[in-house]
């Protein structure tokens, strides 16, 4: 048993001794070996960089070259990049431009993404400084597109130390290479190339979800444009195009970084407000909408007021507002997939990479993860895909919008046609009723006054002719009234005066004209007649009811019958009442004997003439006059119409001015052509 634990013990001191060996082999790799370029192909010299790291940020280029031995760490991988939120990081290596074919022309370029300051001290091996640059965003017109660079094919030597130092509030990518000038031009060109039509179609994109905001001002719309124009202004710092586009008052470490983080703010806030009505959220989740306002309001709110202090804090309000963004809505996203949003999937492909990237690049700032140098090319693809992708919706969206509109004028065009066609038929229907109406009537009048024409009679005989005559002209005039009346009526023609009248004394009025029509089928008139305050209504169009409802009495009414003209106070109003005691209406009947033209299965038992507009008038003139008519009926067992009218008193109108507005009627566009209704 002692024997096996010496063995785990020289087992372990072995694998202490290899791990040992193996760093001071690297560590002495890392301090003998120079880069030596021998091509004029791009050389990367990331692999042999050392990193130091400067928390306090007050080393000297002196303090840097006196650190103790093992100070400095190798890079470990070939392209490396790491984040710096406070203080700064140095990086060292050796150089050997003896065999370099392009050392005339071979510079030294570091690569970071908006960094405030990158210097670059060369320093020969007597520990002489050779050459100093220094650029960045507190530098003013010190680069583009985060390219830094310093000549070193003319120092007067071939062997020498670059050490480059740099500080950031960013999260940067720490590349270094060995260039030439005509190599550096070309990739200046190339980024440009990419850079200027994409932001193009962004500027593109930002106006066209202006435009379909402006056409549509509908809140999705609106907020996609915000969060699109959010992305195309914060987007500028980050690829250094500001630099090509701002003016140079503009450029200056403070503002760009303002500039930066809070638009990165406000696409983290209105991206929550266009997520929320892009998945309909309002409708769906009310309570989790408000939520989504509030904290929206709140984060654009913060990071516009203190976007610019906390950008210098080590946790930037932008953090703070992308983890409660990507909270919220990813909560949304889930919501929607649970309840099977076709538009969850398209927000999903859309935002997805892009808060994923955001994410990833937030975290490498503060050490937890690196970012990788390909990282900045999949967020400008990220943006890319965000912008155009909500383009791409709002455009979806608005073709839906106007599809959705087509298919609404079509209906509304299908119900209008319909109505079109119910209202060709009522016509025609209308036409054939007056043809057949009118042809009895004027037929006799006709034949009476040919008789009267061409063949003497007696007295007697041409007073019977005469008064055939006569009453054929009476029906005849009837029926041309009504079609007046619905006529002046469908145009808007006919005005009701409303006055004070006195219900009792205009039947009173009329019973002798009512006798004289009941005489002749020997009907009697029958008067119960309550003394009740004055109605409001119109003198003209309330004896004009009262005359076509007696008139439908009597015409329904067998011989030796009666009819009951009742006025009664109900319920605050004036009943009138005409009763009977004809043949009554089957209870099937009763609903269509208001529609114009339409008329009950029962005659008039004095072969009496009717075109089936009385009960339509009557009906619109007692509705346009707040009033109602009902009616009880059943067959055999005769009719009860009842008009109920509001009291004088209970009518509100201008007293002051002592006029009362004229009301217009005319004909209900849901109506048969022969309907109407109060203007």
């Amino acid at each position: 048993m002692l024997r096996a634990a010496n063995c785990s013990v020289s087992k372990a001191l072995a694998f202490v001794l290899m791990v040992y060996l193996c760093l001071a082999a690297r560590t002495a790799h890392a301090e003998t070996v120079a880069v030596r370029p021998t091509s004029a192909a791009t050389v990367s010299i990331a692999s042999d960089l050392e990193i130091l790291e400067d928390p306090s940020g007050q080393m000297s280029l002196s303090d840097v070259m006196g650190a103790p031995h093992g100070s400095f760490k190798p890079a470990d991988t070939d392209r490396p990049a790491f984040g710096i939120s406070r203080g700064a990081a140095w990086t060292r290596v050796e150089v050997d431009l003896s065999q370099d074919p392009e050392r005339a022309n071979r510079r030294a370029q570091f690569s970071a993404i908006h960094p405030d300051t990158v210097s670059f001290f060369i320093v020969d091996s007597a520990g002489n400084v050779l050459r100093t640059y220094t650029g960045g965003l507190d530098i003013p017109g010190s680069s583009t597109y985060r390219k830094f660079s310093v000549a070193i094919g003319d120092l007067g030597t071939d062997h020498f130390t670059l050490y480059a130092r740099m500080t950031t509030h960013y999260i940067s990518t720490l590349t270094q290479f060995l260039i030439t000038a005509q190599e550096e031009t070309r990739a200046e060109i190339a980024v440009e190339r990419v850079l200027w039509p994409l932001f193009g179609a962004m500027a593109l994109a930002v106006v066209f979800c202006l435009l379909l905001w402006a056409y549509l001002r509908e809140p999705v719309y609106g907020y996609g444009f915000a969060v699109v124009f959010s992305v195309f202004i914060a987007a500028q710092p980050y690829v250094n195009i500001d630099r090509l586009l701002w003016p140079e008052t503009l450029q200056n470490g403070d503002f760009t970084r303002f500039v930066h983080l809070g638009g990165s703010g406000l696409v983290h806030g209105f991206g929550l407000m266009f997520t929320s009505y892009f998945l309909n959220i309002p409708a769906r989740q009310p309570r989790l909408h408000t939520v989504v306002q509030i904290t929206a309001l709140t984060m654009i709110c913060m990071v516009l007021t203190t976007g610019f202090v906390a950008s210098y804090s080590f946790f930037p309000v932008t953090v703070i507002s992308l983890a409660i963004a990507t909270i919220l809505i990813t909560i949304m996203i889930v919501g929607a997939f649970r309840a099977k949003m076709r538009a969850a999937v398209t927000y999903a492909i859309v935002a997805a990479p892009f808060m994923i990237c955001l994410v990833l690049t937030n975290i490498a700032s503060y050490y937890v993860l690196t970012e990788h140098p390909i990282s900045i090319s999949l967020a400008v693809i990220a943006l890319t895909l965000l912008v155009v992708g909500i383009t791409l919706s709002l455009a979806d969206g608005f073709r839906e919008n106007l599809e959705s509109k087509v298919q609404e004028r079509t209906a509304e065009l299908s119900v209008a046609n319909e109505a079109l066609r119910e209202a060709h038929e009522a016509k025609n229907r209308m036409l054939g009723v007056v043809a057949h109406d009118l042809r009895n009537p004027l037929s006799g009048i006709r034949a009476a006054a040919q008789v009267l024409i061409e063949i003497p009679l007696e007295e007697s005989k041409r007073e019977t002719l005469l008064r055939t005559i006569r009453d054929g002209a009476d029906v005849t005039l009837s029926m041309t009234e009504d079609l007046l009346d619905v006529a002046a009526i469908r145009e808007g023609k006919v005005e009701l005066v409303p006055d004070s009248i006195d219900l009792s004394r205009l039947v009173e009025s009329r019973a002798d004209l009512f006798r004289m029509t009941a005489r002749a089928k020997n009907i009697e008139l029958r008067l119960d007649l309550a003394r009740i305050p004055p109605v409001w209504a119109d003198p003209k169009r309330a004896a004009q009811v009262l005359d076509n409802l007696v008139s439908n009495a009597v015409k329904y009414s067998p011989h030796d019958g009666q009819v009951t003209i009742e006025l009664r106070a109900i319920d605050g109003r004036a009943r009138l009442s005409v009763i009977d005691q004809g043949q009554g209406i089957p209870a099937d009947e009763i609903d269509g004997i208001f529609e114009p033209f339409e008329r009950a299965s029962p005659q008039p038992t004095g072969g009496e003439r009717s075109i089936g507009l009385g009960l339509a008038i009557v009906k619109r003139l007692m509705e346009a006059q707040n009033g109602e008519i009902r009616v009880q009926s059943a067959l055999g067992k005769g009719s009860r119409f009842e008009v109920f009218l509001p009291f004088a008193t209970t009518v509100v109108h201008d007293v002051t001015a002592n006029t009362t507005t004229a009301r217009e009627l005319t004909m209900d566009s849901k109506d048969t052509p022969g309907a109407l209704s109060p203007a």
